[in-house]
């Protein structure tokens, strides 16, 4: 079943690899008729994050993937006092407004 996914993912997480979470996303591209692509991950040590907009999926069913340089942890801030999180999770919601 499609469901409109918004995942994002830490390069040096040590709970769930980040090939994990890869193949998790994987089947929601799959499963929301998106193109298939390969996404790009920011270096260890970079303080980035590199946010893919996945093309061709379903109207209803977008998929967004953000790989942060960091651990596991909900407020990614790649180094920074502020999260990018609030606003890219802000943003996902507001298309469906």
């Amino acid at each position: 079943m499609p469901v409109a996914y918004y995942g994002q993912h830490g390069v040096n997480d040590n709970v769930l690899p980040l090939s994990s979470g890869k193949s998790l996303r994987d089947k929601f591209v799959k499963l929301n008729g998106c193109t298939a692509q390969t996404t790009q991950d920011p270096r260890s040590g970079s303080n980035t994050h590199i946010k893919t907009q996945f093309q061709g999926c379903n109207a209803s069913y977008p998929l967004t993937w953000i790989a942060f340089d960091g651990p596991h942890e909900a407020l990614a801030s790649d180094g920074n006092a502020a999260s990018f999180t609030p606003g890219e999770v802000w943003k996902f919601f507001s298309q469906f407004s």
